[in-house]
């Protein structure tokens, strides 16, 4: 599940813009190469731990695991290699996921809002070098002025995000030849993913009920870290 997809989950529980940013922070440091910050609100922290509940629990989801299986065999037949074929088919997945969940204008709100906490002076969050709080901001303010920018997007534009996502990868990167076949991938798999949306939505909640998240998103506390 990638940033958005956190933000929408966080969003079942707790609509605080640092909790849902919390939500996002492991994703968004790793965009930026960055070590995990500390946090000057304690809702960022229970944000994370969800991060990495919601992460555990919806790679396991047998529906995901089969989605994302049967993705990598299409590409794989289309004639993509092998590496690339497996990053498009999970992060690819998450990426057309994201058009069903931003069907919700609430969690879209919610995830704009947070971002535009991480983008401001006052950030609840602190980066070991002012230079990691300049980049973090910059890529939270460019994230809220796009919003969720896949939505309605022509394939190929989703296709082209994703090579450019890849790019840094070179065992991972899309050729221009591989890419118009992931173009064509998207455009067959799109109503596949995002009618699956919901059951997969419904599945997380329950592996996050189970594994003690509540209504207000937090572990019981006798689980929390002493």
């Amino acid at each position: 599940m990638n940033f958005f997809g956190h933000a929408s989950a966080a969003a079942w529980y707790d609509d605080r813009p640092a909790y849902v940013l919390g939500a996002m922070v492991p994703d968004l440091q790793g965009m930026l190469g960055l070590e995990p910050p500390g946090w000057l609100d304690p809702a960022v922290e229970a944000g994370v731990r969800l991060h990495h509940a919601t992460d555990a629990a919806f790679h396991g989801l047998p529906l995901v695991v089969e989605l994302m299986a049967a993705a990598r065999r299409e590409l794989t037949v289309a004639g993509v290699s092998r590496g690339p074929a497996r990053a498009v088919a999970h992060v690819g997945t998450e990426l057309v996921l994201d058009e069903a969940l931003a069907a919700d204008s609430r969690a879209v709100s919610i995830y704009v809002a947070a971002l535009r906490l991480g983008a401001a002076p006052h950030a609840p969050l602190r980066w070991r070098a002012p230079d990691d709080t300049e980049r973090f901001r910059k890529l939270a303010g460019a994230l809220a002025e796009r919003s969720v920018s896949t939505v309605g997007a022509p394939a190929a534009a989703l296709a082209a995000r994703l090579q450019r996502v890849l790019a840094p990868r070179p065992r991972l990167a899309l050729s221009d030849a591989e890419t118009g076949l992931v173009s064509e991938w998207v455009v067959a798999a799109r109503p596949r993913v995002v009618g699956c949306a919901s059951r997969i939505a419904s599945e997380l909640r329950s592996r996050l009920a189970a594994a003690g998240f509540g209504s207000n998103g937090c572990e019981p506390v006798d689980s929390r870290p002493g």
